[in-house]
């Protein structure tokens, strides 16, 4: 592939990004999956707020506490990520991040309850920081570093979307149902993703030169 200028045009660089993206399987996965993940963590988080206040019936104060306590969670994998990128590959740690998210999904739901939905907000928070070390670690190791910045623009691209299409889908599904449908079907969208990863067994992850 021909070296992207620094002064290429932004539609070029979009598409020079996405070129790899499609020429690179591994990528191609994990960039679908960041999708799906992002896609059914806001069909939940679209309708939250509501599911935390009239069900739980957790105060303003009280659903922010709930918030920072899933940024610990995220936190604390972060100290824990180097390991397991030695030990996982990249489509076994996203994998094991859209899993953990469905059984937090499925427990807020199946457990109304104020502390349980605290814990299971810090194993969404832990989640979603495997999902950025294995997008941040797989894409340097698989995209030559003239690209790197156009491949990671094209994971914002399909990240930010599916977010976005996630909180409509989320929202369409609390109006025509109850709030705890929403977490229902976030939780099913992941189980499969999980399964569609086929992360055991996989073949070696190529190394970063």
């Amino acid at each position: 592939m021909p070296l992207a200028g620094s002064n290429q045009p932004l539609i070029a660089a979009i598409r020079v990004g996405l070129a790899h993206l499609r020429a690179t399987p591994e990528l191609r996965m994990l960039a679908a999956a960041m999708a799906t993940y992002n896609f059914a963590f806001n069909i939940s988080m679209a309708t939250f707020v509501l599911y935390a206040t009239s069900t739980l019936h957790v105060a303003d104060a009280g659903y922010g506490i709930l918030l920072a306590v899933a940024a610990i969670g995220g936190i604390v994998t972060g100290w824990r990520a180097a390991p397991l990128t030695r030990r996982l590959t990249y489509r076994q740690m996203m994998a094991i991040a859209c899993a953990l998210q469905a059984l937090a999904w499925a427990g807020i739901a199946a457990v109304p309850n104020v502390y349980a939905t605290g814990a299971f907000l810090a194993l969404i928070g832990a989640a979603s920081t495997l999902t950025s070390v294995a997008a941040s670690s797989a894409r340097p190791a698989l995209t030559p570093d003239h690209l790197l910045g156009r491949v990671t623009s094209a994971f914002r691209l399909f990240g930010v979307g599916a977010a976005g299409l996630g909180a409509l889908t989320g929202g369409l599904i609390a109006s025509e149902f109850t709030l705890h449908v929403p977490l229902w079907a976030a939780a099913a969208v992941l189980i499969l993703s999980a399964g569609a990863l086929r992360p055991w067994p996989t073949t070696e992850r190529p190394q970063h030169g």
